[in-house]
């Protein structure tokens, strides 16, 4: 913990349950499947990972991005689109701190199908994130 007593948490700009829930509900809208939580507790458990890396490691905001995908796609805390629900989740971490992802959206689905069946790691998909990221400019 720095020295200053304050949370090392703090720094960032974190989702909230609400945030998750709207994007999740309007992906759905949008391109379709069963609507519904299947599991609150594995919900908050996936909220919850980003926070407590951060506490005990000093991540970058990709690494960051890249749990909180991770979190919802191993989770499965919604009865589907899981896997849209990770990618906005990260998507939506790393926009309000500063970052645009902007990859191919072939090279997305493929991301997300390889995380989703344990083939890319999150570190792999940290990198990934990090690759096709930019910061927002401030102009």
């Amino acid at each position: 913990m720095a020295s200053s007593g304050q949370d090392p948490a703090d720094e960032w700009d974190w989702l909230s349950r609400r945030l998750v829930e709207t994007l999740y509900a309007e992906s759905l809208s949008r391109f379709g499947g069963t609507p519904g939580l299947r599991d609150e507790g594995l919900l908050e458990s996936a909220l919850a990972g980003p926070k407590h890396l951060a506490r005990y490691e000093d991540p970058s905001a990709y690494e960051l991005a890249a749990t909180y995908c991770e979190g919802l796609l191993q989770n499965h805390p919604f009865a589907d689109g899981n896997k849209r629900a990770g990618l906005l989740a990260a998507r939506a971490f790393l926009f309000k701190n500063g970052y645009r992802l902007e990859p191919e959206e072939a090279e997305t689905v493929a991301a997300v199908r390889q995380v989703a069946a344990g083939e890319l790691g999150r570190g792999e998909l940290a990198e990934w994130l990090e690759t096709n990221s930019e910061p927002i400019s401030e102009e």
